[in-house]
């Protein structure tokens, strides 16, 4: 999966493989608890990539400032104001794939 998420991601080199092997992880961990399965499905290797990516961008980890949207604009005497958006938890990211992984998994008693 590392390969196909740098390929997504346009990452050539290896500088960001450890934090991206990091997220793999945890994502796969918390996908793999959700469903109540042992060993991760082909088909869900995928989603898993896309939560991934989701994460990385989010949190800023490919950059060293995070993005700002613009707050407010005033014309006169120019101004633009920019508010830095708060970001998600790693959590709330991969409870928002939940309803997609619905159908993978087990029952538990």
């Amino acid at each position: 999966m590392l390969n196909t998420v740098k390929t997504m991601l346009g990452i050539a080199d290896n500088s960001k493989d450890a934090i991206l092997e990091l997220i793999i992880d945890t994502v796969t961990e918390q996908v793999l608890q959700r469903c109540r399965i042992k060993t991760l499905p082909t088909i869900l290797q995928n989603l898993v990539c896309e939560i991934v990516l989701d994460i990385y961008r989010s949190r800023d980890y490919g950059q060293e400032q995070a993005d700002a949207a613009v707050s407010s604009i005033k014309e006169g005497e120019v101004s633009v104001s920019y508010e830095v958006e708060a970001k998600k938890s790693i959590q709330e990211i991969v409870s928002s794939y939940f309803p997609l992984l619905k159908s993978y998994a087990r029952m538990g008693w």
